[in-house]
């Protein structure tokens, strides 16, 4: 799916902030913070989180070796749950990990302060905590947070300053040495790894407590959405996307266009979805699945690697491609370190190893989120509306209240009027196929093989 963005990854931003508070929601909550510096100066203390520094990481007892934490079982997919084609590719290991740790070590009150290019040299992690503490709203909150962020994302950048003018690195201050160390792996001259790594700090906001929404939305379609897949050829992996887009969010809306847990354009899903004032089916999420099918298949038949044709969901098929004939190279780390287009930038570079990381998180999801109860799998049949009727006359017909059939059926409109029409030809979803009496079969055509089993 081609989507011209800016629109993505301009993220953590207030939208998203308010999104948490309930809002509004207006961009996927995978995309990182905006990198303003908020200037307003408070003296509240920033927490850090030590650990998570690399400065003195768990050990084992036994062997004094960093002990094997739950997100190395699920990166290196210890318990074999992943189908083949779906390993982390070489070059992406580090990627990944950081975007796991995204996921499931930091929510959105912990800000991970990182190298840009290299987005797992994590400088500093700035736990706001005890801001949300205090009984105020929440964008208040909110704003001091990002203040506080910003003058520790200063602080790094001074320390780098303070490096750069440096003629030797020897018996540096502890601080300097430490952030000396973190881009010791990173080629080139010291001096223009420095000079570079000043421009590169960023902010990424944490996205636990998202990511676990999105896991608690997606239970009960994940299994439908993977027989659609699986249907249509595809690999059920795939339908773990939303993950990334959305946080499988049905409602989510891009200030672009681009809407639902698929956060598909207009201009796209019109060659397929019913997309009007009334009725808007990219909010469904199984019709948006059985759409973004067609879309990955497409990619994957002129990029011929998943990886490519992931990254070309968000990027675009015909963008990627030109850059994989530029560089002659289908291999995506390649792809990531020469593509200097406009148009290649962070969002693009990391949407894959977002994807992996959200993948082994939902995989993984009962070991990393032990005390997260998800709700379990729907069983829904659907029903093809052969001719036009009333959604109150064919609730009636099927036993539900409009309500259920809204909540079961998303694109229908929020507000029902008393005679608001289904079209022909319309596809609803409602429980299990002994719910439809005889005088309904012959009102509605019902699709064959459509009953989902629970996961």
């Amino acid at each position: 799916m081609k989507i011209t963005r800016n629109r993505i990854f301009a993220c953590m931003s207030t939208a998203l902030f308010l999104g948490i508070i309930g809002l509004a929601f207006t961009i996927p909550p995978f995309l990182p913070k905006s990198d303003a510096v908020l200037t307003e100066s408070l003296n509240s203390e920033i927490t850090l989180d030590t650990d998570s520094l690399g400065i003195s990481p768990a050990t084992s007892s036994e062997s004094g070796k960093p002990a094997f934490s739950v997100q190395d079982m699920a990166l290196q997919d210890t318990e074999n749950r992943l189908s083949e084609g779906f390993d982390i590719p070489k070059g992406l290991e580090k990627r990944v990990a950081f975007w796991l740790d995204i996921y499931t070590k930091y929510d959105s009150r912990h800000y991970v302060i990182h190298h840009r290019e290299f987005p797992w040299i994590v400088f500093d992690v700035a736990n706001s905590s005890d801001i949300f503490t205090q009984t105020r709203v929440q964008w208040l909150n909110r704003r001091d947070a990002d203040t506080l962020s910003s003058v520790k994302k200063d602080s790094v950048i001074s320390t780098l300053k303070m490096l750069q003018v440096r003629s030797g690195y020897e018996n540096l201050p502890a601080e300097e040495a430490r952030v000396f160390e973190l881009l010791k792996d990173i080629p080139g001259t010291r001096k223009q790894v420095i000079r570079e790594a000043i421009k590169a700090v960023r902010i990424q906001l944490g996205q636990k407590d998202m990511f676990e929404m999105g896991l608690v939305r997606s239970a009960p379609y994940i299994p439908m959405m993977e027989q659609i897949f699986e249907s249509a050829g595809l690999p059920k992996e795939l339908v773990r996307l939303p993950l990334v887009e959305s946080s499988f969010n049905n409602a989510a809306y891009s200030n672009v266009g681009a809407r639902g847990a698929w956060q598909i354009m207009p201009s796209q899903g019109r060659k397929k979805m019913m997309i009007d004032s009334i009725i808007d089916e990219r909010e469904s999420p199984l019709k948006s699945a059985t759409f973004a099918a067609f879309i990955l298949k497409q990619n994957k038949q002129i990029l011929k690697t998943w990886p490519l044709s992931v990254t070309a969901y968000n990027h675009g098929s015909g963008s990627l491609l030109k850059a994989v004939r530029k560089l002659k190279t289908n291999e995506l780390q390649e792809i990531i370190d020469l593509n200097n287009a406009k148009s290649f930038q962070f969002a693009s570079s990391n949407f894959y190893a977002c994807f992996m990381a959200a993948l082994r998180g939902e995989l993984y999801a009962a070991e990393l989120f032990p005390e997260l109860k998800r709700p379990s799998a729907m069983q829904l049949t659907k029903i093809r509306i052969s001719k036009r009727t009333s959604l109150s006359a064919f609730a009636k017909k099927v036993g539900f209240d409009i309500t259920e059939l809204q909540a079961m059926n998303p694109e229908l409109p929020k507000k029902i009027r008393n005679n608001f029409q289904i079209p022909s030809g319309f596809n609803l979803y409602i429980p299990e196929m002994k719910s439809l009496t005889e005088q309904t079969k012959a009102s509605a055509t019902v699709s064959e093989n459509s009953v989902m089993v629970p996961r």
